[in-house]
């Protein structure tokens, strides 16, 4: 089963989310962080550290030393 969002009040999956540039009323850039979305220009003003917290994507090299 895939995860669904909401993003502007239309639900989707994450695959159709992915598929498409989202924006929000502002016509600022939305991206998808945990099961919600964020400002694009939100994500890139914060620190680095900040930014790893809330990135969604797997740390492929903790992992490599998992094996």
């Amino acid at each position: 089963m895939e995860t669904m969002i909401s993003v502007n009040g239309v639900k989707m999956t994450v695959r159709q989310f992915y598929s498409q540039t989202h924006y929000d009323q502002d016509g600022d850039e939305l991206i998808l962080i945990g099961a919600g979305t964020m400002k694009l220009k939100d994500f890139k003003a914060l620190t680095p550290e900040q930014q790893d917290m809330l990135d969604p994507r797997p740390d492929l090299s903790a992992q490599k030393n998992d094996i």
